[in-house]
């Protein structure tokens, strides 16, 4: 879909909302609640305006994100939201590298 796009950030409260629809299960809660804690530490770590600290900070929830998807892939309950995450790789952080671009796609998930 977005192939033509050299530069892509996906919605991190998209993904959110993804992982939610499976807090049901055990297996579901956790990989909610560590999208949750990336997402809040993603948001605090923007704050910031050394660029090498932001490359780091992304080269490192790039990292976790991996270990997310490794970790929660052998469980069938969640093939979705696992699939949805693992699709996103190498997009979720690029807000990172672009002081100013939001993690965001729209104006009330900024909140």
């Amino acid at each position: 879909v977005y192939s033509y796009l050299k530069i892509i950030q996906r919605c991190l409260p998209h993904l959110i909302r993804e992982v939610d629809a499976f807090k049901s299960s055990e297996n579901g809660k956790e990989l909610s609640e560590e999208i949750h804690v990336i997402f809040k530490e993603l948001k605090e770590s923007l704050k910031s305006e050394n660029m090498d600290e932001r490359k780091s900070t992304k080269i490192a929830f790039e990292k976790r994100m991996e270990e997310i998807v490794k970790c929660h892939d052998p469980y069938g309950e969640l093939r979705k939201p696992v699939e949805y995450t693992r699709n996103g790789l190498g997009s979720w952080f690029t807000c990172s590298f672009y002081p100013g671009m939001e993690p965001t796609k729209t104006w009330q998930n900024r909140q």
